[in-house]
């Protein structure tokens, strides 16, 4: 099977095949950040690697890149998790448009603006060059992820992909929350996750040391209350979303009555998003793996494709 992964990161399509015991002949990954890719390099030494989505082109079975031609055939299956800032409910919302607020609703449209030199807000554009090379390489089959987004913007992927969102949230696989869409050809829209009941309280290291909390933090964070609403306390079932950076106060966990808490560690979080042991991280740093993981692609992994 020749997998094409596009918005690669970490490389999590491909942690996901491994567990599953596909085999695979050829992985061609699209990524641009250079931890990302030392890191799937170092765990996947055989990832061929395209550079930038938007140089990225399929014609007559050859994929031209920021590496040059290569004949790579036919592509079995294409996966990817375009950039999602745009589109977020704790985003900026503007969804998918130029800088000078024109909206992009259709391939057409993008492939006009990009042409005539238009530039695009923000990074979640990006799903239009997916949609490109869909269409270009016609896959055997595909799957695509994103966030929660506005019925509006849903509605538009639904139509361009021609198949409807399946909705899961990944807390039934693991125990932190990370609800996402999923469009793709594999299932039905009618596809379910059996909640597999992964709990916190079962997955935190208890040896972990504890610091007092400093009046202020609650006061920066805008008080107890919010604090109460918005971070991990060790009664939870499941986690909050994980965000780039362990040190952004909703991923702090705190005791049972607020007074102490901790940062989550790397294995804490590596775990909850289903990241196997076995999937080395060493050679970037601490910092580096946090982005990787806040922003990678493990909803592949979680869905098990």
């Amino acid at each position: 099977m020749n997998v094409l992964s596009l918005f690669d990161g970490m490389s999590c399509g491909q942690i996901a095949l491994k567990e599953l015991g596909i085999n695979v002949n050829k992985y061609y990954a699209s990524e641009i950040d250079l931890d990302a890719i030392s890191i799937c390099n170092y765990n996947f030494k055989d990832t061929i690697q395209l550079g930038d989505i938007r140089n990225i082109s399929y014609k007559d079975g050859c994929i031209n890149s920021d590496y040059g031609c290569l004949y790579v055939g036919d592509i079995d299956l294409l996966i990817g998790g375009s950039p999602c800032q745009n589109l977020s409910f704790i985003g900026n919302r503007k969804g998918m448009q130029t800088k000078e607020g024109v909206e992009v609703t259709s391939l057409d449209k993008y492939i006009y603006l990009k042409d005539s030199g238009f530039e695009f807000h923000g990074q979640s554009y990006l799903f239009w060059e997916y949609v490109r090379l869909k269409k270009e390489i016609n896959p055997k089959r595909f799957l695509l992820e994103n966030v929660k987004m506005s019925n509006k913007w849903m509605n538009v992927f639904n139509d361009i992909m021609g198949v409807n969102a399946i909705y899961i949230n990944s807390n039934v696989v693991t125990f932190a929350s990370r609800p996402r869409l999923y469009w793709t050809d594999i299932v039905g829209s009618d596809f379910e996750i059996q909640d597999r009941n992964i709990l916190l309280k079962d997955n935190i290291d208890n040896e972990q040391p504890w610091r007092e909390v400093i009046p202020s933090f609650y006061k920066k964070w805008g008080g107890m209350e919010r604090i109460k609403k918005g971070v991990n306390w060790v009664g939870n079932d499941k986690l909050n979303c994980l965000t780039t950076k362990l040190c952004h106060p909703n991923q702090y966990l705190f005791n049972e009555d607020y007074s102490k808490m901790r940062m989550l560690t790397i294995d804490e979080a590596r775990r909850m998003q289903t990241i196997p042991s076995w999937y080395k991280h060493d050679i970037i740093t601490k910092t580096a793996f946090e982005k990787c993981l806040g922003t990678n692609m493990s909803e592949v992994t979680t869905a098990r494709l």
